[in-house]
């Protein structure tokens, strides 16, 4: 039987990471008007480089066996590779977002959104629905309607050997990870205001690179979750304060108005 620690723990990073991203996006949509244009965005700027483009072409990878080799050969030089790649396509499409976004002026709350959007897509993406199938094998299991086979054996073993507290984990690590794309986005959108945004693409980038190889490493050195959480908690700290601090620096802080919509309104 899947325990109820761990179904509860399944149950909550399901709400985290598929309920919780709507509920604030109808919040910030109440508070921010046109702030929804910006979230789509960033979602899409997730979407298309890394579910579309990046994840496919990794699975292709994957099944060459001279790839196989060398990422056990060369472990974390691997990592390293992974984490880049990681980091220049989703700054690619965060950097993509942001110019269309800077048609009608960059400003502190399209930049938050488009962060925003990104984060939360990621959550939903990669675990979100990982989730739903997570709470169906676990009642499936307990209710003893789990087909039979090799397959549904070894889903049944890692239900029932994995720790709780790891299912719990997953949503904790979303909810960091999301303010960290916050700050990274918040971060590229006030350097490409001040005209340096080849720099501020670089140092995204490099900024995420290090993020997911410190935290992987950690994890894969230490065997221990909850020390590699403590080291993003350090990183998402990071980018809370900046991302505070920030909003003082934007010459335009509210969402810019459409060009129609202002033409419109001052007569035109």
């Amino acid at each position: 039987m899947v325990s109820a620690s761990a179904i509860t723990g399944i149950v909550f990073t399901l709400i985290i990471t598929l309920i919780v991203p709507v509920v604030i996006w109808i919040v910030f949509a109440k508070k921010v008007k046109g702030i929804s244009k910006a979230i789509i965005a960033g979602a899409l700027g997730f979407i298309i480089p890394q579910l579309f483009i990046r994840i496919p072409v990794l699975q292709l990878l994957s099944t060459n066996p001279s790839v196989t080799q060398f990422s056990k050969d060369n472990k974390y030089f691997f990592l390293l590779i992974l984490a880049f790649s990681a980091g220049l396509f989703e700054t690619t499409g965060r950097l993509i977002v942001l110019k269309v976004l800077s048609k009608n002026e960059l400003s502190y709350y399209s930049s938050l959104g488009a962060g925003y959007g990104h984060g939360a897509a990621e959550a939903v993406g990669l675990i979100g629905l990982t989730y739903i199938n997570n709470i169906i094998f676990a009642i499936m299991i307990n209710t003893g309607s789990l087909p039979l086979g090799e397959q549904y054996e070894s889903i049944k073993d890692t239900f029932l050997t994995t720790s709780s507290s790891l299912f719990y984990a997953a949503g904790i690590e979303r909810i960091l990870t999301v303010i960290f794309h916050i700050g990274l986005t918040v971060f590229l959108a006030y350097m490409m205001t001040k005209k340096r945004t080849f720099a501020g693409f670089v140092l995204c980038i490099v900024l995420h690179t290090l993020l997911d190889f410190t935290v992987v490493s950690v994890s894969m050195l230490t065997q221990n979750t909850w020390i590699s959480l403590a080291v993003l908690l350090v990183f998402t700290v990071i980018s809370a304060i900046y991302i505070i601090k920030f909003k003082n620096k934007f010459k335009i802080k509210e969402m810019p108005m459409d060009p129609a919509a202002k033409a419109l309104e001052e007569g035109y």
